[in-house]
């Protein structure tokens, strides 16, 4: 059986059998190489379409250009009639079987994963990303193989929780260190009451001594005597006390004469006193001396400032005792270059100590005296410095001329840590201090050790208000201070102070008080 075709490029009719259907043939008459392809039905009519030189390789190339076609040969031409034009068929792209079943083959696998896909997710919109988190793995592993989010990593996750831990933890320190500060507060101003109440009660008790024994029973004017008192023997304490050594008192009968000779002038300019002079018909001078010369009478007070003799020393100050074989500190230029000095014991009796170091550039001095203390203090070893705010206190004696020779208590908190021009040895403290308050120590509330020591205050003058500015020497030099004495050393440490009831600052206090000494450097 043949095919009939035509050539694509001229038209030429040509016959072929039809086993050589698929093969490639070259026209005779214009050299053109193209596919017989053949149609169905039983009479095919068969497209032919050309063959790209470029894209063959020589085995598919077929006859070279010139050659007669073996598979056909020129058919039969019909009889032409005129307006006849050769016919042409389009050429037919060519299909490839393997390239159809790979597209197929995809074409399924994407279905079924598309229908796979619906049936998870139900038809249900997208989960959230924090959805997705809070659901568990319903998927299993298919859900995995199909790109399910990855969980948290669990290193982060162990990081956040040990973020949240510390915040924690800071948030209850805060806590607890606000609520310790509150309760110090409470506690030191508890405590500055209580001293200020014993104060005032000895006051009244000197006033009303006063008032009944010279001043027919007045209280009025037996207030306004305390407080000129107090105003004269504050500037005889100053005249003391001061840069100019010319003018120091040179006995107990001048000191004595330099108050008698104030006290007139205050008692003159003061109208509750002078008032009462002269409706009394008394003579200032005479009924000062009288009152001056007084002493202590049944069931009246104890005016020890009256008794004790300050003429015969040139300066006072405090100190403290750190063992209980008898060393003592304070302040180096509270004994400056004495080799001994006089100390005022809590009952009293006075007694010598040896000077055994002092230091002008720390501002330090180790006493020694030959007495066994009932009372010393634990001294820290400074090894940090003290937080800002921190409740402090001392026990001295200041202006003891004036405010007597019992020791005095007062507090306050740590402002700074570091002295006058930043010095690192020192801190400020809120500390109300006075001339004679140095060498005492600086002890703190919560643990009644001692923290630093008093030597000095800021002065007001040229428009600085100086209230309640002090400073205390770190007892980090403190420490090294006493270790450099061998002797002292060993005395510290060879019996602490009992420990101290944790909170009890009554307790805190009374140490203190009873380790406290008033120092005395004679002339």
């Amino acid at each position: 059986m043949h095919i009939q075709f035509n050539c694509p490029s001229c038209g030429l009719a040509m016959l072929a059998s039809t086993d050589q259907s698929g093969g490639t043939a070259e026209c005779p008459q214009c050299s053109t190489q193209f596919v017989v392809e053949a149609e169905a039905p039983a009479i095919p009519v068969v497209q032919a379409r050309a063959i790209p030189a470029p894209q063959l390789s020589p085995s598919q190339q077929g006859p070279r250009p010139g050659q007669p076609v073996r598979p056909g040969y020129p058919a039969p031409q019909p009889r032409a009639h005129p307006g006849d034009r050769p016919r042409y068929s389009p050429p037919v792209a060519e299909k490839s079987s393997k390239a159809a079943y790979y597209g197929l083959g995809a074409a399924g696998l994407a279905l079924v994963g598309v229908i796979i896909w619906l049936s998870s997710i139900g038809g249900k919109p997208p989960k959230t990303e924090s959805e997705q988190a809070a659901a568990p793995d319903e998927g299993g592993a298919l859900s995995s193989a199909i790109g399910s989010p990855s969980k948290e990593d669990p290193e982060k996750l162990r990081m956040n929780d040990e973020l949240k831990k510390i915040k924690e933890a800071l948030a209850e320190k805060e806590l607890r260190d606000k609520e310790r500060a509150e309760e110090e507060t409470r506690r030191a101003n508890e405590a500055e009451a209580e001293v200020s109440n014993r104060r005032q009660e000895k006051h009244e008790m000197v006033r009303n001594y006063l008032a009944s024994t010279f001043f027919d029973g007045n209280t009025e004017v037996a207030e306004a005597f305390l407080k000129v008192r107090d105003s004269v023997l504050l500037g005889a304490y100053d005249r003391t006390h001061d840069s100019d050594p010319s003018n120091d008192f040179k006995s107990k009968e001048e000191y004595e004469a330099y108050v008698i000779d104030r006290l007139v002038v205050q008692f003159e300019n003061t109208p509750v006193l002078s008032g009462w002079l002269r409706s009394h018909d008394r003579d200032p001078r005479k009924f000062i001396q009288e009152i001056l010369n007084a002493r202590q009478t049944a069931g009246g007070p104890d005016d020890s400032t009256n008794k004790f003799d300050f003429s015969k020393y040139v300066s006072v100050g405090s100190g403290f005792w750190i063992s209980s074989d008898g060393w003592i500190v304070t302040n180096e230029h509270v004994v400056s270059d004495s080799k001994t000095v006089d100390l005022r014991l809590r009952d009293g009796k006075v007694i010598q100590a040896k000077v055994v170091l002092a230091d002008e550039s720390k501002d330090l001095a180790l006493l020694k005296a030959e007495i066994a203390p009932t009372s010393w203090l634990a001294v820290s070893k400074g090894e940090t410095d003290l937080q800002l705010g921190r409740t402090v206190f001392t026990v001295g004696y200041p202006s003891p001329m004036v405010q007597g020779v019992e020791p005095k208590f007062t507090d306050g908190r740590v402002s700074a840590a570091s002295g006058i021009g930043d010095r690192k040895d020192s801190y400020q403290t809120t500390v109300p201090v006075q001339h004679g308050n140095s060498g005492g120590a600086l002890v703190d509330f919560a643990t009644g050790w001692v923290v630093g020591v008093i030597n000095a205050k800021l002065e007001s003058g040229g428009g600085v208000s100086a209230d309640n500015v002090s400073y205390a020497i770190k007892v980090n030099v403190l420490s090294g201070f006493i270790d450099s004495v061998p002797e002292a050393k060993a005395g510290v440490l060879k019996s602490a102070p009992k420990p101290l009831v944790k909170g009890n600052e009554t307790a805190v206090i009374d140490r203190a008080t009873e380790s406290s000494v008033l120092i005395l450097r004679p002339r």
